[in-house]
């Protein structure tokens, strides 16, 4: 057996060197403060972690479900009170930051868990042995979400450059292919109504997908100018996929895999924890130490707390292409720098853009956040290949709202579904559902009150239920939103006159149209958008789908 002797300068209580084995070959010296006697080497609660990394906020609550399983594990590994190598692996025996910062306790690299130290736990190219370790049904369907193969933004740039492929979907950053129908998600009834959708519109929903070409040489490009798809496509629309932490830029600073969405990010890209090894002056920092999810879990900071995922992580991607993250808070680009700040001078640009306000979505104005529509299927994917949008997404607005005719519980499973092939619908009501699937209850899940909402595609949503003739949205913001289907509207004879002609005297617009195309107040155009690239001159650009593609042992990319 090795043993490593560390010698230190920094003091020793009453001025001896107390000796300490640990699990480890390595053998450590507890270090003292010399004028307090505090302990500051190893960490007194076996966490010699957070020896250096004092101050550090707690990733989530210590009493929640969350923290206790991670505790459970940790002491399994022999650390009972170093929650931290459970998801970031590293050596919790080592005195130096070099040695901390690199492999992995034994029990966790054979068991499944870290194999390695992981800056970044949620990166996707690891972690099936992190957030896998107890979400195992997200981190196996994440490679087949449209947040991961972006196979939709390669799809429509293919055709607007000359058609490359057709109306199929089949092209994503990397090849993928379509998990088995076992170990799929979703209810039943979704299962088997997605067969049948899958039959209507069978090129957006692939079984497997190709890896985007390379970009073309400049003489390539010359023989088929169409090929420069690719070049723009790797240069510049695939930075906001969740296997790349994307570029740094005010408003724009994200991490990769899970932490793309689940760990908050400031514009300014800045820490703002107590932990004073972290650098608080360099930008592409995460902004406190805390997971964002649902409205048990809480972030603290400067004396404030919020719940859920602000509208400002989804818009660090959803800025561009439909631009439909800064339309819903009501942004709309500009060429200009005005409106002028406060003191006359221009804009802080913000996804490299100026913006005018307009006016933001009602959703918005009542205090909901994307995810309070979006569901676990529309963002981590259920295990089907989507190559479109329309694809991926299984919520409608009837699915709250339902019609001036029938409520939501009363409509059939497809209602609402943007569908141009014929899906066989039932004409049975879909109902409520009175519980949701194991894995969602991981997350936040509302009292039943009558039942659980039932999405266009036949899954239960775990925080929209039905009280009597209402419903009552639980935002993941902690407000609760009760509010009248427009079936109860009509039959109170509330609606405006406008409204009663619009949605009940002419039914074909409720029918054959979504909601928004009438109750959008603006959208945004792409009119006068110029993409160049010029061939001639030598310029260097990253290729973000190359840097994906490449991650290191730490599951980190350059």
């Amino acid at each position: 057996m090795i043993i490593a002797f560390v010698i230190v300068s920094c003091g020793s209580k009453n001025n001896e060197i107390i000796e300490k084995t640990t699990k480890s070959s390595i053998k450590v010296v507890n270090i003292y403060e010399p004028d307090t006697n505090k302990l500051i080497f190893p960490n007194p609660k076996n966490n010699n972690c957070i020896t250096c990394h004092d101050g550090i906020e707690p990733i989530r609550n210590p009493k929640s479900g969350m923290m206790q399983e991670i505790y459970l594990l940790a002491e399994k590994a022999g650390y009972k009170d170093n929650e931290c190598i459970i998801c970031h692996g590293g050596n919790p025996d080592a005195v130096r930051k070099e040695e901390a910062h690199s492999g992995s306790p034994e029990y966790l690299s054979a068991n499944g868990g870290a194999e390695e130290f992981y800056p970044n736990p949620s990166s996707v190219w690891i972690n099936a042995r992190t957030c896998g370790m107890c979400h195992k049904e997200q981190v196996n369907t994440q490679y087949t979400s449209l947040m991961f193969t972006e196979a939709g933004k390669i799809q429509g740039t293919a055709w607007s450059f000359g058609g490359l492929q057709g109306y199929e979907h089949n092209v994503a950053n990397v090849a993928v292919k379509e998990v088995d129908i076992h170990k799929q998600l979703g209810s039943d009834r979704y299962k088997k109504y997605i067969a049948e959708l899958k039959k209507a519109e069978s090129q957006v929903f692939p079984k497997e997908m190709s890896a985007l070409p390379e970009a073309p040489t400049p003489e390539e490009a010359e023989e088929n100018p169409a090929l420069t798809a690719y070049t723009y496509l790797r240069a510049e629309c695939q930075r906001c996929h969740i296997g790349v932490k994307g570029h740094n830029a005010y408003g724009d600073y994200r991490s990769s895999g899970c932490a793309s969405c689940h760990i908050p990010y400031s514009n300014k890209g800045l820490y703002e924890g107590k932990d004073s090894t972290i650098n608080k002056k360099k930008a592409g920092k995460l902004l406190v130490h805390s997971i964002q999810s649902g409205r048990d879990s809480k972030v603290s900071l400067h004396g404030k707390t919020y719940t859920g995922m602000p509208t400002k992580t989804c818009t660090s991607c959803h800025n561009r292409g439909r631009r439909i993250g800064v339309s819903y808070e009501g942004l709309m680009e500009t060429s200009y720098s005005s409106p002028f700040m406060g003191g006359g001078e221009n804009q802080q640009k913000i996804h490299k853009k100026n913006y005018i306000h307009l006016k933001s979505d009602v959703h918005l104005r009542k205090g909901m956040l994307c995810q309070d529509c979006h569901t676990t299927g529309d963002i981590h994917g259920l295990g089907n290949l989507p190559g479109t949008v329309q694809a991926a997404v299984e919520i409608e607005c009837e699915d709250c709202h339902g019609t001036p005719e029938k409520y939501p519980w009363d409509l059939p499973v497809g209602y609402g579904d943007e569908i141009v092939g014929k899906v066989p619908k039932t004409g049975e009501a879909r109902g409520v559902s009175q519980s949701v699937p194991k894995y969602l209850q991981m997350g936040w899940v509302a009292p039943k009150n009558d039942g659980y909402l039932i999405s266009s595609r036949g899954n239960a949503m775990p925080h929209i239920v039905k009280s009597g003739n209402k419903i009552i949205l639980y935002s993941a913001s902690g407000k609760d939103i009760k509010f009248d289907p427009l079936k109860k509207i009509a039959d109170e004879d509330g609606f405006s006159d406008q409204g009663k002609i619009a949605m009940q005297h002419i039914g074909i617009h409720i029918d054959k149209m979504d909601c928004y195309c009438g109750h959008a107040t603006w959208a945004p155009h792409c009119y006068g958008c110029l993409v160049k690239f010029d061939y001639s001159k030598l310029s260097k650009k990253r290729d973000w789908v190359a840097i994906a593609g490449n991650p290191n042992k730490n599951g980190l990319t350059a």
